[in-house]
């Protein structure tokens, strides 16, 4: 019985994990299309991040994909910027 919820938890981790992809991949598409549309704001943007809790390697292809997308940042300063 023990092997069943064993197998059970693997699954259910699985699908956790592959949801978790899908709507990070959501969030991603999201922020391209209200880029595009020129709506996508720094703040827009690391609140996103903070909710897909992405490292440093991920951050750095989210903004590559930004920019390959025709979408960059230079110039704006982040609400935590900001505030210091």
């Amino acid at each position: 019985m023990k092997k069943t919820n064993v197998a059970e938890e693997l699954k259910d981790s699985e699908t956790v994990e592959v949801e978790e992809k899908e709507e990070k991949k959501l969030n991603v598409d999201s922020l391209i299309e209200k880029g595009k549309s020129g709506k996508l704001s720094q703040s827009d943007l690391d609140e996103a991040l903070e909710e897909m809790n992405y490292d440093v390697d991920r951050i750095d292809a989210l903004y590559e994909t930004l920019e390959d997308n025709g979408i960059a940042f230079e110039n704006d300063i982040s609400s935590e910027e900001m505030s210091e």
